[in-house]
């Protein structure tokens, strides 16, 4: 995991509940779901209804979606 990653990732738990994961994202329920349902980030179900969102699979792909700023002049 590289240094952006990590310091995004280090204040949260390893496993998110939907609404942490929501928070830690910035993302809505709705778009959490999305993301589940195209396997896009690693979820756990613990049961029929109780689920969990990897924390380091979240910061991967919001990193991945990171922009670099332009150099100023």
């Amino acid at each position: 995991m590289n240094d952006a990653v990590q310091a995004l990732a280090s204040p949260f738990p390893p496993r998110l509940s939907p609404a942490e994961a929501e928070r830690f994202a910035g993302l809505t329920s709705r778009q959490l779901k999305g993301l589940r349902e195209r396997r896009m980030v690693r979820f756990y179900r613990l049961g029929r209804r109780t689920l969990v969102y990897d924390r380091d699979s979240l910061a991967t792909l919001l990193a991945a979606g990171m922009v670099d700023a332009m150099p100023t002049r």
